[in-house]
């Protein structure tokens, strides 16, 4: 009897073991415990040496027609370039990297970017190709590899939110100046301005310049002054920031290896026929 009773225990916990490892079960499982992967450290970039692109859409079509914002963040400053664009093809793209990015402040060394047709296009590593700009690709399904990017983006909707006409037609309008906003707010992190970190010295807006007719800023000798002590300072707190912030990640996950060759289960998720993976 205790054999019987022994033996339909084993047979019982092969087939849970089975179970287990059946696709639909594994994919469908409530997942319990710490995720897997530790925070992995990201070397401070100078200004506008490594920047991250993402395009924002489709957007309620505006009176200009425009349905797409394309966001460029720099890593070494967390400055903001971004415009509205009819539609997100290569062509516009290409225009934007070049008239917004390397006209305005200099060829990158690298371009991080998702997944995205219009960023993975012969016509943008062509270009990229000829400024010898080395281009990098976020995993797909996992947006924070772009984090500074995707958290503009969520800032900037949120400012659309409580700003816009009920006919949310006018977003594009507000755009040039939700981004002055985030470039000349002073920062938890660095406690600087963006725009100083940029141009080494704070913005004069138009109601200073109103109140003070008399405002006149050294710019070479604030130059000479300040732009290491203030850049070397910024990137001591940038790096004690993201310091603070493995801590907290790791506190949360768990390291994992995989074996080359290792079959591995990739999570999609379930996206709502009729809306953006972005929203």
């Amino acid at each position: 009897m205790h054999d019987s009773v022994l033996s339909g225990i084993l047979e019982l916990i092969t087939q849970l073991n089975e179970f287990k490892s059946c696709l639909p079960f594994q994919t469908h499982k409530p997942h319990h415990g710490k995720p897997k992967g530790l925070s992995q450290e990201m070397l401070l970039a100078s200004v506008f040496e490594s920047v991250g692109i993402d395009i924002l859409g489709p957007l309620p079509k505006s009176y200009q027609q425009n349905e797409y914002v394309i966001v460029l963040t720099d890593y070494g400053s967390r400055f903001v370039e971004a415009k509205a664009f009819r539609s997100a093809n290569a062509e516009t793209v290409a225009e934007f990297i070049f008239e917004n990015v390397i006209l305005r402040h200099g060829t990158p060394k690298e371009l991080l970017s998702d997944q995205g047709v219009q960023l993975r296009s012969e016509l943008v590593k062509a270009l990229l190709k000829q400024l010898s700009v080395h281009q990098k690709q976020t995993t797909a399904y996992h947006p924070q590899c772009n984090g500074l990017t995707e958290r503009f983006n969520r800032t900037f909707c949120d400012i659309l939110a409580h700003s816009i006409d009920e006919n949310h037609k006018t977003w594009d309008v507000l755009l040039p100046f939700a981004v002055y906003a985030h470039n000349t707010c002073q920062q938890d992190t660095t406690t600087e301005t963006l725009f100083k970190l940029v141009y080494v010295r704070d913005p004069v807006t138009p109601i200073e310049r109103a109140l003070d007719q008399t405002i006149y800023h050294q710019y070479a000798q604030a130059v000479r002054d300040s732009i290491d002590y203030i850049r070397a300072t910024v990137s001591d707190r940038i790096a004690a920031s993201q310091k603070r912030s493995e801590i907290q990640h790791n506190r949360r996950h768990r390291d994992a290896e995989f074996e080359l060759g290792e079959l591995v289960l990739l999570f999609r998720p379930v996206i709502e026929f009729g809306k953006s993976n972005k929203f």
